[in-house]
């Protein structure tokens, strides 16, 4: 997301926490940082489809699409990702 934004990590952080989202209703002035944030989100979209796919691979037990999803950490935080995952799963 630094790279991205072309600032220091700190200041990235920073931006992340008091001004990050990766809803529509995100502040004007501020799709740099959406845009961002929206490819981490997608980064964490696809590594529970991974786990999924795996899962059923290896045990060969369908396994439906999941009815929940739990988040946890810092990141459970950020504004919009609970409806971002949500869109994507459906």
């Amino acid at each position: 997301m630094a790279s991205d934004l072309q600032v220091e990590d700190r200041k990235a952080e920073s931006l992340k926490i008091k001004k990050g989202s990766v809803g529509i209703d995100a502040p004007s002035g501020h799709e740099q940082l959406v845009t961002a944030l929206r490819g981490g989100a997608a980064q964490v979209q696809h590594v529970i489809q991974s786990a999924l796919r795996f899962c059923r691979t290896q045990t060969g037990v369908k396994i439906s699409e999941p009815d929940r999803i739990i988040l946890v950490g810092g990141a459970s935080r950020l504004f919009g990702l609970d409806t971002y995952l949500s869109q994507a799963f459906k």
